[in-house]
């Protein structure tokens, strides 16, 4: 199955975010990652790994001021990439104890810590991507914007008995939590057109975001 929903959702989201300043991409980019805060946080307190989610909050937070203070790349790398470090290290104590964190609600979290070094960071501190075909700036915030809906739909997908394509579009478009992400993401998209004019609009919505459960509701191969 090609999973043509994604594919054209990311399409659609290119399009959407293109005519964006980068700044407002940014602010994009950091309402979508504080979106996806709480399941990691909670998914880290109920695996007994409460440092886990406090390093995650350190690198939002890093984002943020990047953001507030306007600036095209961040300038505190290196203490983003060594509480990135903890966390994968972490991880691996984690599976160790059979705990594993991919397919959890915690996992769409982790991946845009990864996605975001592309949107937020100068492409010169990012030595593993030199040689590759790098995506623009506006795809890796697509990328960003798109986990927590794509994480949505795997969900589904994961367990739905259903085995066309045409099917697993209806179950989709139908079920609530994806349709509410949707609705985030667009009213998101319109509320950055903005910034940095509204900043205190974004910041509530920030804040109302850090405190939701955005996949509550889901059926999780994991907790």
């Amino acid at each position: 199955m090609k999973h043509l929903m994604l594919e054209e959702l990311y399409h659609h989201l290119c399009v959407l975010i293109e005519p964006l300043e980068r700044i407002q991409g940014l602010a994009l980019a950091g309402l979508s990652i504080s979106r996806l805060w709480y399941p990691f946080q909670k998914w880290a307190v109920q695996n007994k790994a409460p440092k886990m989610g406090e390093w995650g909050k350190t690198c939002e937070e890093l984002l943020w001021k990047q953001i507030l203070e306007e600036q095209v790349y961040g300038s505190e790398f290196e203490l983003y990439d060594k509480c990135s470090e903890k966390i994968q290290r972490k991880i691996g104590v984690l599976e160790d104890r059979d705990i594993s964190v991919e397919g959890s609600a915690a996992w769409p979290f982790l991946e845009v810590l990864d996605s975001a070094l592309c949107c937020f960071y100068d492409p010169k501190l990012l030595p593993g991507l030199q040689g590759w075909r790098k995506p623009s700036f506006y795809e890796d915030v697509a990328a960003v914007v798109g986990q927590g809906a794509e994480f949505i739909y795997d969900c589904i997908f994961s367990n739905a008995d259903v085995v066309t394509e045409q099917e697993l579009i209806s179950l989709v478009n139908e079920n609530p939590v994806w349709q509410r992400e949707l609705g985030r993401i667009e009213e998101d998209i319109a509320c950055v057109k903005s910034f940095p004019g509204n900043r205190q609009a974004i910041l509530e919505r920030r804040d109302t975001y850090q405190r939701l459960d955005i996949f509550q509701g889901l059926p999780f191969s994991h907790p």
